[in-house]
Formats: structure tokens, sequence, C-alpha cells
């Protein structure tokens, strides 16, 4: 297991911010092979509770066009110019072309949150890392 200076466990990776979430997982797998590594977005409610074994990776950028259920024609139903983009510049450019929508950040690869398809939902799925990943 990798450690930092004087023997101790490495409990941080500020190494990893701007990665992708691949890129960082496998940096810290390498530091802590244990590690729970768990994406979310920032406005995810996270839980306060101590896990020594859990890393939490804050995610930014949208990584995927994003579409929406709509029916072809006048409606504007895909965003490709928001890749790229941060989760709120990106909610923003979104719901300035129809402000009726609800747009959710998504971690890239993360299980269907409910399995149904909502016409006016559309997803971000992000992959990019925010902040500092840390244990606990």
């Amino acid at each position: 297991m990798s450690s930092s200076a004087g023997g101790m466990k490495k409990t941080a990776w500020p190494e990893v911010k701007g990665m992708s979430a691949a890129e960082a997982a496998k940096i810290i797998k390498r530091d802590m092979p244990e590690a729970n590594i768990v994406f979310c977005t920032a406005d995810e409610d996270g839980t306060m509770e101590l896990v020594l074994d859990r890393v939490d990776v804050v995610l930014d950028t949208v990584a995927v066009t994003p579409t929406e259920l709509a029916p072809t024609g006048s409606i504007k139903s895909s965003w490709p110019e928001v890749v790229g983009m941060s989760i709120e510049d990106a909610k923003e450019t979104i719901l300035r072309s129809n402000n009726v929508l609800e747009v959710v950040a998504v971690p890239l690869g993360a299980p269907d949150d409910d399995g149904e398809l909502k016409p006016n939902r559309v997803r971000l799925f992000v992959n990019t890392v925010d902040a500092t990943p840390f244990v606990g």
C-alpha cells in the first residue's frame, strides 16, 4: 500500500482534480486498493458519516451530449454545446432553450435512478473530478 511521507496512509488526492473519473479512480486505487470509491455530484445529498474505506469523488463537467425524449420537430432535444461545461453552466444553457425541463446531474456510468424515461427530464452525465477526493 502506498503511503505519504512519514509512513502515513494517504487520505486525499488533490492531484486528480480535473481528471476523468476513470483516471482518478486508477490513482486512488493504486494508493488505496481497499478504497470504496463513490462518484457523486456537488448537488447530491452526501452522508456525513465517517467511513474509513470510502473515498468520495465529486464530479462536475458534462461528459456526454444530453438529450431529451421529445418528439422531433422544432423543439430542441439535444445540447452538444454543453459537453465540457460545468453542471451549472450546462443547466443554464439547457433551461434557456426550454425552461420547463428538469435537468439532473448524474455521474457517468451510475445506475439508472428510477428506470423511467421521462419526456421532461434531461440527464447531464458528468465525468471530471471537481474537488479533492478524500477518505471518509
